[in-house]
Parts: C-alpha cells; sequence; structure tokens
C-alpha cells in the first residue's frame, strides 16, 4: 500500500532538479494511533480532485499511465485496519497522504520504541524483478542486492545478468 503511495509521489514530480524536489514521509504516535504522512513537492493536484481520489477506475494521469486502482484499494486496506486516508493537495504546491492507523489495544507509546536490528539472511536467495516501472524495479534491486543476487528485467530486456550458477534455479517470482 505505502509503495503505490510512493510511487505516486515519484511520478507527480517534475523531471529535472531534483536538488528542488523532495519527497518526505513523516511518523509518529498520536493519541494511540500511528499517523504516517508522505508528502511531496510535485505538481498538485486540480480542485476538486480530492473529493473523487479513492474512487475506482478513476485517475489523474496520462491514458496507458494508470487505471486508477491504486489509491482506491489503499483506501480500501486502510478501512479494512479500523484506520482513515486522508489527502490534502493544491495545485503547483504538492500533496500530503496521511494514513491514521489503530495502535495495539492499550495504545501506541508517543515516544517510538528502540529498533532492533535486522537478523542477517543466513542463505543468500536469486531474485528475479520483472517490473514496467524501471524506477520501482531499481529500487527493489538495490533494497535487495545487499542480501540476495538480484536479476533485474523490464520491457527493455535484462539489465544485469545472472551469474552462470543462477541461471535456472530461479523458482518463483511476484509481480504486480
Amino acid at each position: 500500500m505505502f509503495v503505490n503511495i510512493l510511487q505516486n509521489a515519484g511520478q507527480a514530480l517534475p523531471d529535472g532538479h531534483a536538488d528542488q524536489h523532495e519527497i518526505r514521509v513523516a511518523t509518529r504516535a498520536e493519541d494511540g494511533r500511528a499517523i504516517i504522512e508522505i508528502a511531496d513537492t510535485g505538481h498538485g493536484m486540480p480542485p476538486g480532485t480530492e473529493a473523487r481520489i479513492f474512487d475506482p477506475f478513476y485517475t489523474t494521469k496520462a491514458i496507458g499511465s494508470g487505471i486508477g486502482l491504486g489509491l482506491s484499494i489503499c483506501h480500501g486496506i486502510v478501512r479494512s485496519l479500523g484506520g482513515s486516508i486522508a489527502i490534502q493537495s493544491a495545485l503547483g504546491t504538492g500533496t500530503i497522504v496521511r494514513v491514521t492507523l489503530p495502535g495495539e489495544e492499550g495504545g501506541l507509546p508517543d515516544a517510538p520504541a528502540k529498533a532492533r536490528p535486522l537478523a542477517k539472511p543466513v542463505r543468500r536467495g536469486r531474485v528475479l524483478i520483472v517490473d514496467d516501472e524501471v524506477v520501482f524495479a531499481s529500487s527493489l534491486r538495490r533494497l535487495m542486492a545487499r542480501d540476495h543476487e538480484v536479476t533485474m528485467m523490464n520491457r527493455g530486456g535484462m539489465h544485469s545478468r545472472p551469474s552462470a550458477a543462477a541461471r535456472g534455479s530461479m523458482r518463483s517470482s511476484a509481480t504486480s
């Protein structure tokens, strides 16, 4: 769900001048609830869009760039968890998506818990990433490459070759 929101934020940023734009993720606990905000400095949405943005098949993207199900599905997931999702946007100033989720029974602590270090995987896996969103696939490859042998493919073909040992040994895949 958050990957979809982050992907939308990335697509809203104009090309060029990367140093002048950002996507910011902020989290906090408030009144026993978790609040996650994803803000971008993209082009924003025209007036009236916010009222329809969670409708199935509604999209602000160009034809062929989206089918309008991402935010509708996000809305359904958040509501099924007892939370809420809201969008604040203005044309030319960017967008903020605010997700509020209920905490555990008894509420969430207002101070963040100390993070535990992640355990290193014992066995190095082989992962094949196939996605037509090059930016998303590249990000996923960077995240996984430290612990796994990663091969990435998209419409343009293979971007990193598997080793001789890995060829033919990939047993599963996940696609969106």
